[in-house]
């Protein structure tokens, strides 16, 4: 799997051909790339999940330039990720190369992403987690807000309350070790000496 440094190399490689057939190329990532990327919750990503254009001709670059092994997904930078994430999708500007540039959804928005999708098989339990701690969010009704900034009401599916629900038990659980651990390191240094 691509860790960041060779994320990064690949987005110069695109950039250079790019270039070559006088060409300017855009990417929105999101997702688990972003989550390594950004905010380095992760040294390595299975794959690049995004919007991009021109798709066909920065497809063809990215099929000549990774190499074609088991270390990468035949997918390594794909559009899986349409259906949840629109182009009026917040970004922010990560990387600007000269025939490249390369933005990122916002941290609400990938929550919101990963919220609505709710995918069981996968890691997305750990980010909602990760993402709802670095957005200071502590209940489902800060959650939901976030969620509904994004997507209707109609479109939220129980499974999304189940895993929001779950994830705000664990952050609470985790506070709660935390208290207690540093009640416990505090009485234990208030007891008389024998």
């Amino acid at each position: 799997m691509p860790d960041k440094k060779q994320i990064l190399e690949y987005f110069h490689l695109i950039d250079a051909e790019l270039k070559k057939r006088n060409q300017t190329g855009e990417i929105l990532i999101a997702g688990g790339a972003r989550l390594c990327l950004v905010h380095h919750a992760g040294d390595f990503t299975k794959d690049i999940d995004g919007l991009y254009e021109p798709k066909h001709i920065i497809n063809d670059i990215v099929n000549m330039i990774i190499p074609d092994n088991e270390d990468y997904p035949p997918k390594w930078l794909n559009d899986s990720i349409k259906s949840y994430i629109g182009a009026n999708a917040p970004r922010e500007e990560f990387l600007s190369l000269n025939n490249l540039k390369i933005y990122t959804a916002s941290a609400e928005y990938l929550l919101a992403m990963k919220m609505i999708s709710a995918r069981f098989d996968t890691l997305d339990d750990c980010d909602l987690k990760y993402l709802m701690k670095k957005l200071n969010i502590a209940t489902e009704e800060q959650a939901f807000d976030i969620l509904l900034q994004f997507f209707s009401e109609s479109q939220i599916q129980p499974k999304t309350m189940y895993a929001v629900r779950n994830v705000i038990e664990m952050i609470n659980e985790e506070k709660e070790e935390i208290s207690n651990s540093e009640t416990d390191d505090t009485s234990a240094g208030n007891r008389p000496k024998p």
